[in-house]
């Protein structure tokens, strides 16, 4: 799978559904800084929009039916949908962190 080109078929339909999202972790180290080797896309997005994003990358073949996972005595939140290609098994893993008070100041836009 082209991780870049997933990433934009993801945050293409995240912002057609009005979610906002920061780009974070080792692919954002990536595409704003050096780059490195990454497997997964982790997106940073409001708790409240998440049914709505997980909505919105379903269509792409991503499964959401995991539950959401608690770090740091759920300091850190978040949801990881995933995908496999059919044709070569390999999977995409989607990080999505959810705000919470610890990380309250984050700001989050969309591209326009």
């Amino acid at each position: 799978m082209d991780i870049i080109a997933e990433l934009r078929g993801i945050t293409a339909r995240l912002d057609q559904e009005g979610v906002d999202y920061a780009l974070c972790g080792g692919l954002a180290m990536a595409v704003c800084a050096v780059p490195r080797a990454t497997l997964d896309i982790d997106l940073l997005i409001q708790v409240d929009t998440l049914a709505r994003a997980q909505l919105a990358v379903e269509p792409l073949g991503f499964w959401v039916g995991t539950a959401l996972m608690s770090f740091h005595g759920g300091k850190i939140r978040m949801a990881r949908p995933c995908k496999v290609d059919p044709q070569t098994h390999e999977e995409l893993v989607l990080d999505l962190l959810l705000t919470t008070d610890a990380i309250s100041d984050a700001r989050m836009t969309s591209p326009t």
